[in-house]
């Protein structure tokens, strides 16, 4: 049995994310199975690439994103491309899933696309080869196109029953095919691994969320603009943390 993880789009959700992240990968001995795939849309896409691909340094990672207050693609680009010798020691001496799995949505008809990257894809970018290169850059242009929110986007597109469509120019080209923002197509992406036999079914909410216009949600808001503090950050990142080993109490299986 095995367990897939998918993260959510919001931008404000991103620190949130990277707790949750922190503490599964601590705990990771402490659950019932292991967690073979991770999906992501926006900035669960960035969430999902930190912890498939620097196991190791999401930690740093989520050190460096405070310490900023934003520049989320930046700095996971900065870490992919760092010293080659960091990343091999930290990163691909742990286990990790086997697959990362990035959603995008399609410009052309607003459908959801996922890109798949598999385990031989994800290892080569420890490695010092060119095929290194070519899995970030890939890997990168697909999360970019990931966290493309289109200017025509309106939050009422998330939930329309009629065919999207976005200008190519809002969006990111990869093979020839524009994609833009995974979370107006996919807020919660699934993994092509989920109807594998052996995937245990587990879903867990998190703390009850305020979809009304409220004070909560205009925070929310600032902190997805980038314009919060640190102090804030570091709140949503705790509340991850904290909603994570509640998690993993509850999934305990050395107790």
């Amino acid at each position: 049995m095995f367990w897939t993880l998918s993260f959510s789009g919001a931008g404000h959700l991103l620190p949130y994310h990277l707790g949750v992240a922190t503490v599964l990968n601590q705990s990771k001995h402490r659950l019932p199975c292991s967690i073979e795939a991770i999906a992501g849309s926006s900035a669960g896409a960035i969430a999902a690439t930190v912890m498939t691909l620097l196991p190791g340094r999401i930690e740093e990672y989520s050190d460096r994103f405070l310490q900023d207050r934003g520049h989320a693609f930046r700095n996971l680009q900065q870490m992919l491309l760092e010293d080659v010798s960091i990343q091999q020691s930290n990163s691909s001496s742990q286990s990790r899933p086997k697959l990362l799995v990035i959603c995008t949505t399609k410009c052309s008809d607003g459908k959801m696309h996922l890109f798949s990257f598999d385990d031989a894809t994800t290892s080569s970018v420890t490695s010092t080869t060119t095929s290194s290169d070519q899995s970030n850059n890939r890997i990168l242009r697909a999360v970019q196109a990931s966290c493309a929110i289109p200017k025509s986007f309106h939050p009422f597109d998330m939930f329309s029953r009629q065919e999207l469509s976005y200008a190519d120019e809002e969006g990111v080209e990869i093979d020839g095919t524009f994609h833009v923002d995974g979370g107006i197509a996919a807020p919660v992406p699934p993994t092509p691994m989920d109807q594998h036999p052996g995937c245990q079914v587990t879903t867990t909410r998190c703390q009850p969320f305020q979809i009304r216009p409220s004070v909560q949600n205009v925070r929310a808001m600032i902190v997805s603009m980038g314009l919060a503090s640190r102090e804030v950050l570091r709140d949503w990142y705790d509340r991850g943390m904290e909603d994570a080993s509640e998690f993993v109490d509850l999934h305990d299986q050395t107790t």
